[in-house]
C-alpha cells in the first residue's frame, strides 16, 4: 500500500485503487495512525488529539464506531487486517512493501545531503529534487489539531531546507542563471528567511547582477527592521560586504560559485568596545585578564551595581585577537532562552545550517560551529537563568576543547571547573575618581581635581564604593553640591534614580538593582536577610545561625531550599552576593554593605516583619550582655573584650532614634 500525507490524505491499496474514508474524523484517525508509522496509539491519545471540541456523549464508544467504519473501508479494497487493537490502543499494520511518502521524503533528504557533503553535486541535486517532487500540496492538508500542526510545521521546514540545499547543489553545478527565478519565488514566499535570501544574492552575483544582489540585501534589511526591529545576521551581512568588495572567495561573476557559509566574518566575535574611560581597578583588571588566560571557566561574582559587566568587558577588550570573543547578554532572557541567545550572538540561525548538514537543534548547531574554533564566550547577567546557563556551559566545555567561558553573575554557576573571581566595591579614593569623571561629563564646570576632596571621598565611602551608586549620585551635580548629595543619602533609594535611559530597567535605579536581587531569594532567605540587617556591625556565625532558625523551622511547606540548615541558608545569601564574610581572631563574621542593609530593613518593615525581628534581636542582645557580664571577670576576659568591641555598633532597637548600643547597655 501507499500512504500519502504530503498533500490531501491518500491511501492507495495494493491493487492500485484509492481507499475512500467517510467524514473528516475518520480521515484524521487514519492520518494520525500513519504518522505513528506502525506504532500503537492509545485510545485516550486519539480522543484527546482528534475529538477536541467535538461533542460526544461517549467518546470511547464513538472511537470504536469510527474504527469499525475504517476497517470496512480497508476491507472493501482487499486490505483486511490493516487496523488492529493493541495495548489499549490502535495501530496501522504495515508490511515491508508498504510506502509512506513522509518516510520516503526524509530518506531522500538524508541521502541528498550526504552526497552534497561528499561533493557529488549532480546526484545530490537529483535526490533532493526527487524529495520535493513527492509534495502534492501543503502537508496534511485539511487536517486540524495540534498534533497535525506540529507535524506540518516540521515537514514544511524540512521542505524549505531541502529546496535550499537543492539550489545550492545546482549553483555548484553552474546553474546560477536558471535558479534566479526559483530563488526569487522562494524569497517572496518566505521574505524573512535569510538562507534563501543569501542564495539569491549569490546567484545574482554570479550572473553579473551585483546591483540587484545588493538590492535584495537592502530589501531584507529594511524588512527585518520594520517587521521585527532586527538587523541581518552576521553571515548575511558578511556576504553583503563580500559582494561589495568582489571577494575572490565568492568565485566572481561567471565563475564557479562559492558557498555562502564559507564567507569569512569581517571580525571574529561580536564584542563591542566599551564606551567611556575605565576608572581605577588596575590590579583587579590585570588579575581578571590573567585568570581568563589560565582557566576555561571564570565567573565574576558580586552584588548588583558593583561593576562586574564593565570590568569583564574591559578585560575581554584587552585580550589578544587570536580568539573570537562573543558577548551573550542574558539580561532580558527568560527561562529556556539561554541557547537561543547564544545562537543569536553567534549568528547561528536556521539559515546558517550548511548544505551538508541535517537540520540541527540549537545546541548541536552551536557545538558544531565552536568545536574547532578558539573562542571566548561571555555570558552576562546569569543569576536568573543559572540552571540552563550551567547546563549549556558544561556542554560547551566538554565538547569544544578550544572554548573558554566567562560569566558575570550575582551567584556562582556551581558547575565543574568553575573559578570564581569576586568583584568587590571600589576603594573610596578610586570611587571618588569615578564620581569626579562622571560629574564633569554631566556638568563641565565640575573640577575633576575634587576627586581628592575629603567630602567626595566620604560620599563615596557612604555609597559603599558601588560604581552604579556613585554614578547615580554624580548625576545630581547640576542641581546639588557634594555636601547636599551627602545629606540626602539618608534616603538614598529616593535620591539615586537618574540612570541611563539605554540601561536595562533593573539597572536604572539603585532600588531596581536590589529589587532584582531580592526577587531571586527564597522566602526564608528574604526574612533572614532582614533579620541580619538589624546588626549594623554584623554578627558571628553562631549568632547568625540563631537568626536563621526561626525561619527555617516555621515554614515546613515551602520550597526545599527554605527548609535547609541554617548554615546553608547563610551560604546561599553569601553566594548571592548580598552578605559577605570577614575573618576575625574569633572566627567568621557576616556583614552587609550599608546600601544592602538599608534596603533589607526597608523590605522587612514594609512586609510587616520588623517588630518580631526586633524582639528577637533585643532578646539576643540582652542575653549577650548577661553572658559578657559573666565572662569579663573570668579567664576568658580577652575573648569577651574582643566580642563586646565587635558588637559595640549594634543598637538594641535599630528603628528607634536614640536607641542604646549593646556596648552602652553592657557598660
Amino acid at each position: 500500500m501507499h500512504f500519502r500525507l504530503l498533500g490531501h490524505l491518500e491511501v492507495v491499496a495494493s491493487n492500485g485503487s484509492l481507499i475512500e474514508f467517510s467524514g473528516p474524523l475518520g480521515r484524521a484517525i487514519v492520518a494520525r495512525l500513519i504518522l505513528a508509522e506502525g506504532r500503537p496509539v492509545q485510545s485516550e491519545t486519539l480522543i484527546d488529539e482528534l475529538w477536541g471540541e467535538r461533542a460526544a456523549r461517549n467518546p470511547v464508544n464513538a472511537l470504536q464506531v469510527q474504527m469499525t467504519k475504517l476497517r470496512t473501508s480497508f476491507a472493501a479494497r482487499g486490505e483486511e487486517g490493516r487496523l488492529e487493537m493493541r495495548s489499549g490502543g490502535y495501530r496501522l499494520v504495515l508490511s515491508e512493501h508498504d510506502r509512506i511518502d513522509i518516510v520516503e521524503f526524509e530518506n531522500h533528504i538524508r541521502r541528498g545531503r550526504e552526497t552534497l557533503g561528499q561533493g557529488n553535486y549532480s546526484e545530490a541535486e537529483e535526490g533532493l529534487r526527487d524529495a520535493l517532487a513527492l509534495w502534492r500540496g501543503p502537508a496534511l492538508q485539511d487536517m486540524t489539531g495540534f498534533v497535525f500542526d506540529a507535524a506540518r510545521t516540521r515537514l514544511e521546514e524540512l521542505r524549505l531546507t531541502a529546496h535550499e540545499d537543492a539550489v545550492t547543489a545546482g549553483m555548484k553545478l553552474g546553474k546560477a542563471e536558471q535558479l534566479v527565478a526559483e530563488l526569487s519565488h522562494l524569497v517572496a514566499a518566505h521574505p524573512l528567511r535569510e538562507r534563501s535570501r543569501g542564495r539569491l544574492m549569490l546567484a545574482l552575483y554570479h550572473c553579473g547582477r551585483q546591483a540587484e544582489a545588493l538590492d535584495v540585501f537592502r530589501d531584507g534589511r529594511n524588512l527585518l527592521d520594520s517587521e521585527l526591529g532586527l538587523t541581518p545576521s552576521p553571515e548575511l551581512d558578511a556576504l553583503h560586504v563580500a559582494i561589495l568588495s568582489h571577494d575572490p572567495t565568492l568565485g566572481g561573476p561567471g565563475g564557479l560559485p562559492g558557498d555562502t557559509q564559507q564567507v569569512p566574518r569581517k571580525t571574529q566575535g561580536n564584542l563591542a568596545v566599551p564606551l567611556g574611560a575605565f576608572v581605577g581597578r588596575a590590579d583587579m583588571l590585570r588579575s581578571l585578564r590573567e585568570e581568563i588566560g589560565r582557566q576555561r571557566l571564570v565567573t565574576t561574582v558580586g552584588p548588583g551595581g558593583v561593576g562586574k559587566t564593565r570590568l569583564t568587558l574591559e578585560a575581554l577588550s584587552q585580550l589578544g585577537d587570536d580568539a573570537g570573543v562573543w558577548w551573550i547578554d542574558l539580561v532580558t532572557v527568560g527561562k529556556d532562552g539561554v541557547l537561543s541567545a547564544l545562537a543569536a550572538a553567534l549568528g547561528l540561525s536556521e539559515s546558517s545550517v550548511t548544505a551538508d548538514q541535517r537540520p540541527l537543534n540549537p545546541l548541536e548547531r552551536i557545538v558544531s560551529y565552536l568545536r574547532e574554533r578558539k573562542a571566548i564566550l561571555a555570558f552576562d547577567n546569569c543569576e536568573h537563568v543559572l540552571d540552563e546557563t550551567a547546563f549549556v556551559v558544561k556542554k560547551l566545555l566538554e565538547t569544544c576543547p578550544s572554548a573558554t567561558v566567562v560569566a558575570t553573575s550575582r551567584e556562582p554557576l556551581n558547575t565543574a571547573g568553575e573559578v570564581l573571581f569576586p568583584v568587590e566595591p571600589m576603594a573610596p579614593e578610586e570611587a571618588a575618581q569615578l564620581f569626579a569623571l562622571r560629574a564633569s561629563m554631566i556638568n563641565p564646570s565640575f573640577d575633576q581635581d575634587t576627586a581628592k576632596d575629603l567630602e567626595v571621598i566620604e560620599l563615596c565611602r557612604r555609597l559603599d564604593g558601588i560604581p552604579l551608586a556613585v554614578e547615580l549620585a554624580a548625576a545630581h551635580v547640576r542641581l546639588l553640591s557634594v555636601p547636599e548629595i551627602d545629606r540626602r543619602l539618608n534616603d538614598r533609594f529616593a535620591l539615586l534614580v537618574k540612570g541611563e535611559r539605554t540601561a536595562p530597567q533593573r539597572h536604572r535605579t539603585l532600588r531596581a538593582v536590589l529589587d532584582w536581587s531580592y526577587a531571586l531569594l527564597s522566602t526564608s532567605e528574604q526574612l533572614v536577610l532582614g533579620e541580619l540587617a538589624l546588626r549594623v556591625a554584623g554578627c558571628a556565625v553562631e549568632d547568625a545561625e540563631k537568626a536563621v532558625l526561626p525561619h527555617s523551622e516555621s515554614e515546613p511547606e515551602s520550597e526545599p531550599e527554605d527548609t535547609a540548615g541554617p548554615l546553608l541558608v547563610l551560604g546561599q545569601l553569601v553566594d548571592k552576593s548580598l552578605v559577605f564574610t570577614v575573618r576575625t581572631a574569633d572566627g567568621t563574621r557576616f556583614q552587609m554593605l550599608e546600601t544592602v542593609r538599608e534596603y533589607a530593613l526597608a523590605k522587612l518593615e514594609a512586609e510587616g516583619n520588623l517588630p518580631p525581628a526586633q524582639d528577637r534581636f533585643i532578646a539576643w542582645s540582652l542575653g549577650f550582655v548577661r553572658q559578657g557580664h559573666k565572662g569579663m571577670p573570668s579567664p576568658e576576659q580577652a575573648y569577651w573584650s574582643r566580642r563586646v568591641a565587635e558588637e559595640s555598633a549594634n543598637p538594641l532597637h535599630e528603628r528607634l532614634s536614640g536607641s542604646p548600643s549593646v556596648l552602652a547597655v553592657f557598660c
